[in-house]
């Protein structure tokens, strides 16, 4: 509904759709038929220009009813994990996936797994998504742990790209409460938090992989100039914040 709208602000395509939307609110999993008339539609918006969907991403403020609940920890019931313990929901979404991008092959589809914890999940997802035949697969960057340097280049040497989730990455990384209070920009341009996005990105450059920044910090100005001078290669943002973002970057 929003890809009219975006493309009239001037969207070069699609930084982040999240498929939780179609989810929210459903007694049960929607149909594979459903999902492919859905990620067509989105997908038949934007010819010629990128795509990058991020599969389920369960939050334990959105429960939906037909999911089983992961195990304890501190990313219980979050991203990639919580996809492992309702496998068939994930095999389902990259049925769909796929077919969308057979049927619209001149959209460049990306497809991305939400809030993994460590390398052989980046991997695990990489094998499951080509297995369908996807052909540009990523994770996202959402935890501390995974920014240590022998992880990253584990993730990196398996993925064909990453973006950074800055709202979770800052939450988890200055020990947040996210349900409680709302994350400030100035919180994600801390030093903590700068480095290890710093990091993620010269990482991901040295490696020739794209890196991309999500989250509200994009949209900011001030974030998005440290993110260019860090390198990323792109940024996704609300599509109302388009206009005025590249007016402030053009100053």
């Amino acid at each position: 509904q929003e890809a009219e709208s975006a493309l009239a602000f001037g969207a070069q395509g699609v930084g982040l759709f999240r498929t939780e939307l179609l989810f929210l609110g459903e007694k049960q999993a929607p149909s594979l038929e459903k999902q492919i008339l859905e990620y067509s539609r989105l997908l038949s918006a934007f010819p010629g220009k990128r795509v990058i969907v991020r599969v389920l991403d369960l939050d334990t403020d959105k429960p939906l009813p037909f999911l089983t609940l992961t195990e304890s920890g501190k990313y219980a019931n979050r991203g990639f994990q919580a996809l492992l313990s309702n496998i068939e929901v994930l095999e389902t979404q990259l049925e769909a996936l796929a077919e969308s991008s057979r049927r619209y092959p001149e959209t460049e589809l990306w497809v991305m797994a939400p809030m993994i914890t460590n390398s052989s999940q980046a991997k695990q997802f990489v094998d499951m998504a080509k297995g369908y035949g996807l052909e540009t697969v990523g994770v996202m960057i959402e935890v501390p742990e995974v920014c240590q340097e022998e992880v990253l280049a584990e993730i990196l040497d398996s993925v064909d790209f990453v973006s950074i989730g800055t709202n979770d990455l800052t939450q988890y990384t200055l020990n947040l409460d996210r349900v409680n209070s709302a994350i400030a920009l100035s919180d994600v341009r801390k030093p903590e938090v700068l480095g290890l996005i710093e990091r993620v990105v010269s990482s991901s450059r040295e490696a020739s992989k794209p890196v991309g920044i999500c989250g509200e910090a994009a949209g900011d100005p001030e974030s998005a100039k440290l993110f260019i001078e860090y390198g990323v290669t792109s940024l996704s943002l609300s599509p109302a914040l388009l206009p005025s973002l590249v007016r402030a970057l053009r100053n």
